[in-house]
């Protein structure tokens, strides 16, 4: 069986060397430009074949660094986008497949970023993504967010693409926080994964994700998917991770006492885990501080004492962090090193 595994593997790096060597990419972004750049009159790039391509090119995007290379320097997420393979009337296969590479793009760390980060900016996914994130079809939404928060994993460098307004006057952004009240799983799921990661890096998108801050909570106590929970809890931690410019917000709408719940009371690890890293977060600000009544206060506590008599390390650290965070003066300075010392697993998809 393990040699079987190994010829398998072989074969399949074969494969994808054969792919990668063959110039099967920039022949198909040269394809995509001959007809969409150069406005050929007596040829006509059908739906058929512009979904076909898309099709293609999104499963070469998943065969390996080689490939995904290539897509970013033949320009093809640019390609699908000219010739408006994200637009409204574009069928969902063809949306789905066309952000499929997109979002591989966005991923792959390994990619050297310079051609990964001109490929989607010329792309011009500002333009498209605030209709996409509206588009009937559940499945385009929730790739679409998944991409939102892969275009944040790395960086703060698409932060502003996210707050553009495309030519109705609509953000990115405005509509990934209210794909977090979606009533698609999925969509809730990546939203909220989008959201975290769009307030992680940076304080730099603070002013504009005050009103992500309730649906943030609603997914946290009511959502029935455990990874939707545990991202909307690293969500919330992020929401305080860079400043106190949130805490108001968060205080008023309970998030502390929902991260508590969440810490005492989830039947996953890791909504729990999270949950308990971003508890002591938020601890950190004088505007959370200030909301803590004596119920909570003794919530926390509770909190604490289970989870050092935890037999999770992790669980143990976290506990230990949050009880190390409330000895210490809340402060409403700029965000505060203790705030930074891990980063919480939100900014990978989960």
């Amino acid at each position: 069986e393990e040699e079987l595994r190994r010829i398998i593997a072989d074969s399949e790096a074969e494969l994808r060397r054969i792919i990668a060597d063959s110039g099967l990419v920039p022949a198909l972004g040269h394809t995509l430009r001959f007809f969409v750049e150069g406005n050929r009159a007596s040829f006509q790039l059908d739906a058929g074949g512009l979904s076909a391509i898309a099709e293609l090119l999104s499963r070469m995007a998943q065969l390996g660094l080689a490939l995904t290379t290539q897509c970013a320097r033949s320009d093809v997420v640019a390609g699908l986008a000219n010739a408006r393979a994200l637009a409204p009337e574009a069928s969902p296969r063809l949306t789905v497949n066309t952000l499929q590479v997109a979002l591989q793009l966005a991923r792959g760390a390994e990619l050297p970023a310079n051609d990964a980060s001109t490929a989607l900016a010329r792309a011009r996914l500002d333009k498209w993504l605030p209709s996409i994130l509206t588009r009937e079809d559940a499945a385009v939404r929730a790739k679409a967010c998944n991409l939102v928060g892969n275009l944040c994993r790395h960086s703060d460098a698409f932060y502003s693409l996210l707050v553009r307004r495309n030519d109705a006057g609509e953000t990115t952004l405005e509509h990934i926080i209210q794909c977090a009240s979606d009533h698609d799983m999925a969509t809730r799921k990546f939203a909220c994964f989008a959201l975290g990661n769009a307030a992680f890096h940076s304080p730099a998108l603070y002013e504009y994700l005050e009103a992500a801050v309730a649906p943030l909570v609603a997914a946290l106590r009511t959502d029935h998917d455990e990874k939707t929970r545990a991202n909307a809890a690293g969500a919330l931690g992020n929401l305080a991770r860079n400043g106190p410019l949130l805490s108001r917000e968060l205080a008023r709408q309970g998030a502390l006492q929902a991260l508590l719940d969440t810490a005492a009371n989830d039947s996953s690890d890791a909504p729990l885990t999270i949950a308990l890293f971003s508890c002591g977060t938020l601890i950190a600000w004088s505007n959370i501080r200030a909301s803590i009544c004596l119920e909570t206060q003794t919530r926390i506590q509770l909190v604490i004492q289970n989870g050092l008599a935890s037999n999770d390390k992790t669980i143990v650290r976290y506990a230990t962090r949050l009880q190390s965070k409330l000895a210490i003066a809340p402060t409403d300075a700029s965000s505060p090193i203790s705030n930074h010392d891990t980063p919480t697993t939100v900014t990978r998809n989960i």
